[in-house]
């Protein structure tokens, strides 16, 4: 027996909070969030990454860490309303993972035709946040080296869309995630 789409939809909300509290959880122990960091970079030290963009808002931390372990500048794109376009940012609408509609905004100064980006988040469930800010940035003239994640859901046999290259550190968070429940126990 199949689920509903708003059962699916509630299922998906529920694996988004459990995936963000083990995130936080993760994080709050001491040393991770450099372990971390320097695992999403380590791909890329030697691709001549001129800035980092990162998501709204597991993304900034860890995209503010990798720009400064790579000495690059940091892109930050935002989530906006519909309706919210600002003057001088360039926007792209999409559909989230959980299928409601939004806007991502960069931006358009913080972007030249020379730069090689590198994205950063927490994960990639179906790409697309990833495609949003690719579509974007490659208006701008930049050049998309690849993105690097904690947790690629396409690493698991599910279908994504990303059209870059994607390197994902799950095995590094994984070996964290025990490491901090030693330390503190997680209640599931």
């Amino acid at each position: 027996m199949s689920n509903t789409p708003s059962q699916d939809a509630a299922e998906q909300r529920k694996g988004k909070q459990w995936w963000e509290k083990m995130l936080l959880r993760v994080l709050s122990c001491p040393g991770n969030s450099t372990i971390l960091s320097e695992e999403l970079s380590k791909p890329y030290q030697d691709r001549g990454i001129t800035k980092v963009a990162c998501f709204e808002a597991l993304g900034f931390p860890l995209g503010a860490q990798v720009a400064h372990i790579l000495k690059a500048g940091l892109v930050l794109v935002r989530k906006v309303k519909e309706d919210d376009e600002l003057e001088g940012y360039e926007t792209e609408k999409f559909g989230d993972f959980d299928g409601k509609k939004k806007t991502f905004k960069i931006l358009a100064e913080s972007i030249s035709p020379s730069d090689k980006i590198l994205i950063v988040d927490d994960g990639i469930e179906k790409g697309c946040q990833v495609e949003a800010s690719l579509r974007i940035l490659r208006r701008l003239g930049a050049e998309v080296i690849g993105a690097s994640v904690i947790f690629h859901s396409g690493s698991r046999g599910q279908k994504h869309r990303v059209s870059t290259e994607v390197k994902n550190i799950h095995d590094t968070f994984e070996s964290l995630l025990k490491n901090c429940q030693n330390q503190m126990p997680i209640q599931t």
